[in-house]
C-alpha cells in the first residue's frame, strides 16, 4: 500500500532576518480533530527588537502586544479571542529583547471561516500587524485524513495539560517554513486519523524531502515509521537536515 497524501513545502537559505522599525510578528496555524471536536492551535512569535518595551511596576522594561483572532462563517462572527501578551521583562532596553510566543487553542465545528487577526503594540499603539486567511475545516468520521504538519522547535515527554502539549509530548513549535543554513534537523508533528480504513494490517508510514523544481527524491533524507491500524496515530518525525544543500523542498508523507 503507498498512498502520497500529504506535501509540505520547506525552505533552507542563508538568509537572515534583518530587524525592521515597526512591528514584526510570525504566524501560522494547524488544525486538529478530536473525539470532542475540530480546534485550531495558533501560534505568534513576536520579534522582541520590534516592540516597545517600558518600564514597568517591578522597574524593569516589558512590552505588551494585544492578538485579536476573529473567526467569521457566512459573514458573521463564529468565535473570536482577544488577549495581552505580555513580554519577559528586562533590566536595560540597550540589552537584546526577547521574542515571545503566543499559543491558543480555539475550538471549531467543520466548516469554512474567514480568520482575522491583529496584533497590537500597547506602547506604539500605530504598529499593528495584520493578516486574514480562509480556513476549511473537513472531517468526515469514517474516512482517512490527515491533519495540519506542525514544525518543532523542541520537543520533550510531558503528561501536563497545556497548549503546548499533546498526547504525551510538550512540543515547542517553530512558526516558519524557512530553515536558516546552520539547522541540522527538521522535526515535526502530524495526526493520522481512521487509518483502519485502508488496511488491517501493520504499515510503513514514510517521510522525505525532495527537490521542489523537479520532484527529485533525495533518499539520504527518508525516515519511516511502523503503525498499527486505528482511529487516531501520532507522527513526530525528525530528519537530519545538517547536509542538505540550500533551496526550496517538500516534504512528503507516504503510507
Amino acid at each position: 500500500m503507498k498512498i502520497k497524501t500529504l506535501l509540505v513545502i520547506i525552505a533552507l537559505s542563508c538568509f537572515q532576518f534583518v530587524k525592521a522599525n515597526n512591528l514584526e510578528a510570525y504566524f501560522m496555524y494547524s488544525t486538529y480533530f478530536s473525539p470532542e471536536g475540530a480546534y485550531v492551535d495558533t501560534y505568534i512569535s513576536t520579534i522582541g527588537n520590534s516592540a516597545v518595551f517600558v518600564e514597568n511596576e517591578n522597574g524593569n522594561y516589558q512590552a505588551e502586544i494585544e492578538i485579536t483572532i476573529i473567526f467569521y462563517k457566512n459573514a458573521e462572527i463564529e468565535t473570536f479571542t482577544k488577549q495581552v501578551l505580555k513580554s519577559p521583562e528586562i533590566s536595560d532596553t540597550l540589552q537584546s529583547k526577547p521574542n515571545f510566543l503566543d499559543v491558543q487553542r480555539i475550538a471549531l465545528n467543520t466548516g469554512v471561516y474567514n480568520m482575522q487577526l491583529t496584533i497590537k503594540d500597547l506602547n506604539a499603539p500605530e504598529e499593528v500587524y495584520n493578516f486574514t486567511d480562509i480556513i476549511n475545516i473537513k472531517h468526515e468520521a469514517d474516512k482517512f485524513s490527515f491533519s495540519s504538519v506542525q514544525f518543532i522547535e523542541s520537543v520533550e515527554a510531558s503528561n501536563e495539560e497545556s497548549v503546548l502539549t499533546k498526547h504525551g509530548y510538550k512540543m515547542i513549535p517553530y512558526i516558519s517554513d524557512f530553515f536558516p543554513s546552520n539547522s541540522d534537523r527538521l522535526v515535526f508533528y502530524t495526526e493520522l486519523y481512521n487509518t483502519q480504513t485502508l488496511t488491517d494490517k501493520s504499515f510503513l508510514v514514510t517521510y522525505y524531502i525532495s527537490r521542489l523544481d523537479n520532484g527529485k527524491v533525495l533518499e539520504q533524507f527518508s525516515r519511516f515509521k511502523k503503525m498499527e491500524p486505528q482511529e487516531f496515530n501520532v507522527l513526530l518525525g525528525e530528519i537530519n537536515i545538517s547536509e542538505l544543500y540550500s533551496g526550496n523542498y517538500y516534504l512528503n508523507i507516504d503510507i
